[in-house]
């Protein structure tokens, strides 16, 4: 079922809870792959401070664009999660 057909608030509030869970997942997939490329490209180039800049830029990017396209699911969750706390704050639950 999709959340955003059933919900009762605003667009804004709706695409302010979408900006904050993609962005929680790019924060956390870029996480991985600094993990994982630093395991495994470590002293490749021996680029110094420059190329260790630019390596954690390109790892942002990365995990930006890969939270875009649907991620690993993360941002879902954290979407769906967002949007019943609103609901639930909406309608004076808590």
């Amino acid at each position: 079922m999709d959340i955003t057909a059933t919900t009762t608030l605003a667009p804004q509030q709706v695409a302010k809870a979408r900006q904050a869970a993609t962005d929680f997942e790019a924060f956390y997939v870029t996480q991985f792959i600094n993990l994982m490329k630093s395991q495994n490209e470590a002293e490749q180039f021996n680029g110094g401070v420059g190329e260790k800049m630019f390596r954690q830029e390109l790892n942002t990017q990365l995990g930006q664009a890969i939270a875009r396209q649907g991620g690993f699911g993360i941002g879902d969750a954290v979407y769906a999660q967002l949007i019943r706390q609103q609901e639930a704050m909406n309608h004076g639950a808590r």
